[in-house]
This record gives structure tokens, sequence and C-alpha cells, in this order.
């Protein structure tokens, strides 16, 4: 079978997204703001002083507004997009995972933009939340802090050992406050702000369910690896293996801690330097002659408005970063002359090398007495971290596959997520109206051996799994109730039908995106910013978010961009550009 490949991108790929650029028109008028057409400001700007503006409200620039405020010597803005939303329950308490929510309220709650070059697959989605306390408030709020030899990496990369495993932890620790017991205290936190549960522990449910024990167990058979304590722990052995707990930034009854609620509290929102300007939409960074961020512009309830920073402007807009740098002139110089943006600095890296977390899903039947558990907060019950089933060591990370069980009533949903694929995408504009969408996509699958991987990871793990439950794997049978339904267990050894049926079954939204403005070390023609988020040929301009991601997260995105925001946030206070 011929393997189906990504086309390479292209500047003229408008045309195949014009009904959603029609829809994202019509959505932002009705939210009241009007579009502009051109970088001329409008007669009734009105001009306001800050020493530093933040645009984006979400876990990152949460943590970035309350360091830069708590002193109080200084005035801080928060320009967030989205509204503020606190009483939905379907934002408050966990209850469903990300794609549900935006299967449910895309249209409300999520930034839309399709993306293009994916075969077979039209209504592929590139999005996050556009909501106050941003992905943090619509995704699966699972915590996984990634490895010890991603934060090594990182390091490595940028050469600047703020990044590296020991610092990181630290910061992690002082981050959260951890409400379960089963942990090792030296490596977790028990007084800041960010509350993370193990589900499982609580009321109702205080054991794993039987669902998650066999999953397991069969983990273990198949792979002859241990289970996992505590997946957040950073050492080595908490690398790889099978876990029966997953963890969440949330309480045990069910209450979010999305960052607008643990980061900016009524305390903090209380502080007189702080102001949080929400609706509003940034749309450039206006810069002096000598190339020094001087101000922001954003459309605010239909008017545009310049905010002007005296000490230093901070970019922490997640998925529209790389969009606001770009209409600001900061970005490869063909696709700003093409959308007629005048250039600042040509880097052509702006935008580009963006990873994500796609990922399929399989179905099990299993033994209908193993009931879902009764704290409807848990969401998933079992889970494994795996390597490259093709090759051991890993040549590109020791974890690579992300397996996650869901239970279903009569069935288990199997997520498999592929954790550091080789495929990269972009983000880019193509007008310098900035409230059209951007051109995107992920290059799912592309030449690169993803799609290689994926088809062993099924047949290894899916189809392994199965083996396992019913006793033709590595020892007895686990539980035969447990069988593989979707993929069919006659495709196990037919490659092409797999890649069909990834094809086929791949999820349609991509929210664990990262790395589009990574940072790096001075002169290695691969990033945007320095190691502490200073974009390159400019002055007073910081980014702060998973962009900055030198390589893809080996966990779950939202516990590093927490982790980014704290640690670029004190790199600002003490003038460390």
């Amino acid at each position: 079978m011929q393997r189906r490949r990504v086309p390479k991108p292209s500047n003229s790929g408008a045309d195949g997204i014009v009904g959603v650029l029609v829809f994202i028109s019509v959505a932002m008028l009705v939210a009241g703001i009007v579009m502009v057409v051109t970088h001329a400001p409008s007669s009734d700007i009105r001009a306001k002083d800050y020493d530093y503006i933040i645009v984006g409200g979400g876990a990152s620039g949460s943590v970035v507004a309350e360091r830069l405020s708590r002193s109080g010597r200084h005035s801080v803005l928060v320009i967030e997009a989205g509204p503020e939303i606190q009483d939905d329950e379907n934002l408050v308490l966990l209850g469903s995972y990300t794609p549900t929510l935006a299967r449910d309220f895309f249209n409300t709650f999520f930034w839309q933009t399709a993306q293009e070059n994916v075969p077979d697959v039209p209504d592929w989605q590139y999005s996050d939340g556009r909501v106050l306390g941003g992905h943090s408030k619509v995704n699966d709020a699972v915590f996984d802090r990634g490895t010890d030899w991603m934060f090594d990496e990182w390091e490595l990369i940028t050469g600047d050992p703020i990044w590296a495993t020991v610092n990181v932890l630290q910061a992690f620790r002082e981050l959260e406050t951890y409400d379960s017991p089963l942990s090792n205290p030296s490596r977790r936190g028990y007084t800041g702000p960010l509350h993370v549960w193990e589900q499982m522990t609580a009321d109702l449910q205080e054991i794993p369910t039987d669902m998650a024990t066999t999953f397991v167990q069969a983990v273990e058979q198949m792979t002859n690896l241990t289970r996992l304590d505590d997946y957040n722990d950073m050492f080595t052995a908490s690398r790889l293996g099978p876990l029966l707990r997953w963890q969440f930034t949330a309480a045990p009854n069910r209450t979010r801690y999305s960052a607008d609620v643990a980061i900016l509290t009524p305390t903090v929102r209380a502080r007189k330097n702080l102001q949080i300007s929400k609706s509003s939409t940034a749309t450039h960074v206006i810069f002096s002659g000598s190339k020094q961020a001087k101000a922001v512009r954003y459309l605010h309830n239909g008017k545009e408005d310049v905010a002007h920073a005296k000490k230093r402007i901070v970019l922490s807009a997640g998925i529209n970063t790389p969009r606001i740098l770009q209409q600001s002139g900061i970005g490869d110089v063909t696709t700003l002359t093409n959308a007629n943006i005048p250039l600042i600095v040509n880097n052509s890296n702006v935008g580009y090398h963006m990873a994500t977390h796609n990922g399929i899903e399989a179905t099990f039947l299993k033994n209908n007495t193993h009931a879902q558990s009764l704290n409807l907060a848990d969401i998933y019950e079992g889970g494994a971290f795996l390597p490259d089933p093709r090759v051991t060591p890993d040549p590109v990370s020791p974890r690579r596959v992300k397996l996650v069980a869901i239970n279903r009533g009569s069935e288990m949903g199997l997520k498999v997520i592929d954790l550091q694929p080789t495929s990269t995408g972009y983000t880019r504009v193509f007008s310098n109206d900035p409230l059209r969408t951007v051109q995107a996509s992920s290059n799912i699958f592309d030449e690169s051996g993803d799609m290689d991987m994926m088809v062993k990871t099924v047949q290894r793990y899916v189809c392994g799994l199965h083996e396992e439950f019913n006793g033709y794997g590595h020892g007895p049978a686990i539980d035969d109730e447990y069988r593989l339904i979707n993929p069919p267990l006659v495709i196990c050894n037919n490659t092409g039908a797999i890649e069909d049926w990834i094809v086929a079954n791949a999820d349609v939204f991509s929210f664990q995106w990262s790395s589009m403005c990574r940072m790096g070390a001075v002169n290695d023609d691969s990033s945007v910013t320095n190691s502490r988020g200073s974009v390159w040929g400019v002055t007073g301009l910081t980014i702060a978010d998973r962009c900055l991601f030198p390589r893809p997260h080996d966990g779950d995105v939202q516990a590093a961009s927490y982790l980014v925001g704290k640690i670029i946030a004190e790199q600002i206070i003490a003038e460390n550009f």
C-alpha cells in the first residue's frame, strides 16, 4: 500500500479554508468585535500606561501576572481574549474529557481554526481554550510534569541551567499543593497555589477500580515494566510503566483548579496594581524605531485601544503567540511580504517546528462487572507510559507512547498518544488583517516515520493487550472478557489496513501543540527566543508559554505551561533577559 503523505506547506492555502474564515468572522462579530482591516490606529484609541503588559490569561500568563504584581510596586495589565466563566458546570466540574467538551461547546469556549493539508479528514482542528484560564479551563486537567530526561534535553538545547531537572523539580514543588498521601514527600509540594489530586483516593472511590487493576496487570505482563506509584516523581524510575491513578489539577469534589481559580484568586485580583481586561483581543505589538517593544494594540468592546508598557511586554497567548508576532512584523520575510506586513525582524522559525500529541482511540469489550468509578472526576481508569515499540532504547526519547484507559460501561476505550512525534507543523498568517484565521497544520503522519511508529504501537501494545487479556501473550489470561473490537482483530498483522484505520480514527482535535516559538541558544538558527524567553532581534518583548518548548513535551503540556510561566516570571523580576 502507498503511504499517505501530507503535502508540504505552501503560501497559497487560503482558498481551502474560506468557510472557516467566514465562520470566524461571524463569531467574532457576534462577540462584539469589529473587524480591523488596516494597521492604522483609529481616532478614539485610548492610551494607557503600565509597567508590564501580559497578553493571555491562561496557565502561563496567570502565573506571570501573579508574580509580576506580587510586590505591589509594578502596574500590570493582562489582556485576555476570552470571557471569564465561573458558574458553568461544564467547565467547573470534571466529568468528561476535552474532545467531548470541544464537541459540545466548540463555538463557545474554544478558538476555532481548521488545519489544512490533512488527508481524508476535512474537519481537522487546531484549537485551544478561549476563556480566562485558557487551556487549563477546558482540558482534561491531567497533571503530568514530564521526565528528567526531557528537562535535561531542554537544558542541553538552551545551554541554560535554569531548565535543569533539579531546578525544574523545585519550581514544580513551589507551584503545587499535592492532596494525595501516595507520594515521596521530597518530590512533591504542599504549599503552592495549584492543587494536584490523585484520582481514586477520595470519598466514594478510595481504591482503584477493577478495570484499572485489570488493565495494569495486562500491561505489566505484556511489557515486563513495573507499575508506577508516582509518574510525576521526575527521577529515571518514573519514566516508564503502567499506572493505576492519574493526577489532576482538581479537588476530590470534582472542582477544577484552572489557572483563573488557582492562580488569579480573589486576593490576587484585588491588587490595585493588577488589571485584567477580558474579552480583549490583542492584535499587534508596537515597536519604537530602535525595535523596542513599547505597546500592545487590542480590541475591546468594539473599540481599538493601545496599552503602553514601560518595562516589558509578555506574550502568553498560546495558540495566538506566533500570530501576534507575525502580525507585528516578526517572522519569515516571505510569509510577511505575502501578507503585506512590514518587516521588523526576519526569523523563519516563528510559527514553525509545531509539535502536537495526536492520538487514536481503540475499543475493547470489557468485563461488565467492572463498574465505573463512583467518583465522576475519575474520567480515566489506568494508563501507561511506554517506549517506542520499534527499538529499545528509543533514539528519540525514553517515553514515547502514552496509553489512557477510559471506562465506558460495557467497553474500555484506550487512547493511544504519540508523545514525541518527529513530524512538525506550522501556523502562519496570510493576511495583515489580525482577525483573519491562520493557516495551520500539524503535518500529522508526514514522511518522518510517525505513521510507522503508530502502526507498530497498535500491533505491539493494542493488539498485544488483547493477547494478554486472553492468554495468548507472555503469560496466563488476565481476563478473557476483555476483547479487542476496534481495530478489528483480523487486521493486527496487516500494516496497510492498520494505516487506513489510523487515518480514519485519529483525533480531529489538536490541543497539545507546542514549540512554534521555541527557545534556544545564540546563533542556533532554529529558535525564536533565548533561554529566558526574550525574542531575538528586539528588546522589551518576552514569550512565556508552551510555544517556548524546545522539543515536544513527554507528558501533558499543562503542567509545563505553569512551569514556564513561573521560571520566566522569575527571570523578568531578576532582570535576567
